[in-house]
């Protein structure tokens, strides 16, 4: 692939030096020239790992035009551009609709040249169930656990989770980064205790009477108790597939 962008670099540049050379142009023929050399060059530059490089594959598996795609999400054609290009941050309200659509953590794609990510240590507790209550949740936090660094800051601790209830947002395995709150927002993931101190995970629902534990796969009920509190909402999600690592991270908290 470098090679190739090399290629096309010096064959654009060089058509770019030979019509100087043989031509004189006018002002508007030199301001085509000129335009053309830019967009060649931007689409040359452009980067294809990160959240825009998803989004634009994501897009053209759907069959989308950007016009389409933006008209899609009620947004400007120019707005959507600018998270195809990254320049601008996708709001969690897009991001949200996105995954309406299907766009999550199976667009993720590995960077090509991995870089090497700066961690922070965040206080770290024992797995958690997916499933019920189970496997008492130790409120010491004596361990730590090594977390990209966006993901770090007050309240923050991590804990790995176990069991397929919450599949296919969450798998077995998964490092997940929670941010301590006792009244998450509707509709985020959370992690809850039970007067007996033990532990899940599920989504926060209303049922138009009461709160509900939602679980993602259809297989599993949702999770009931006499009493119990949420610890935290899911804000980060760190992947090991191999050698494919996948990160997602939303400060608002992160919506199945």
């Amino acid at each position: 692939m470098v090679a190739s962008q090399d290629y096309l670099f010096c064959a654009a540049f060089g058509w770019h030096l030979t019509f100087l050379q043989y031509h004189t142009p006018s002002y508007s023929e030199f301001w085509q020239v000129n335009t053309k050399m830019s967009a060649t060059l931007s689409l040359l530059m452009r980067n294809e790992t990160g959240v825009g490089a998803d989004l634009r594959r994501f897009r053209r598996k759907l069959d989308f035009t950007q016009e389409q795609m933006a008209e899609r999400l009620k947004l400007k054609r120019t707005t959507y551009t600018s998270y195809e290009d990254e320049r601008a941050n996708l709001p969690p309200s897009v991001l949200s609709e996105l995954r309406s659509l299907g766009f999550g953590l199976a667009e993720v794609s590995a960077p090509q040249h991995p870089q090497p990510v700066p961690v922070t240590l965040i206080p770290r507790g024992p797995s958690v169930p997916c499933s019920d209550w189970s496997d008492p949740l130790d409120a010491s936090f004596a361990d730590f656990e090594e977390v990209d660094s966006y993901m770090a800051g007050k309240g923050r601790f991590a804990c790995d989770v176990i069991g397929d209830s919450m599949y296919d947002l969450l798998w077995p395995g998964d490092k997940c980064v929670w941010q301590s709150s006792a009244n998450p927002k509707l509709g985020t993931v959370v992690l809850a205790t039970n007067g007996k101190h033990e532990a899940t995970v599920a989504q926060l629902k209303h049922d138009g009477t009461d709160y509900v534990l939602h679980k993602l796969n259809a297989k599993y009920p949702p999770v009931t108790a006499d009493h119990w509190e949420c610890k935290g909402f899911l804000v980060g999600i760190i992947r090991i597939q191999g050698s494919k690592r996948v990160a997602v991270y939303d400060p608002e908290g992160i919506r199945p």
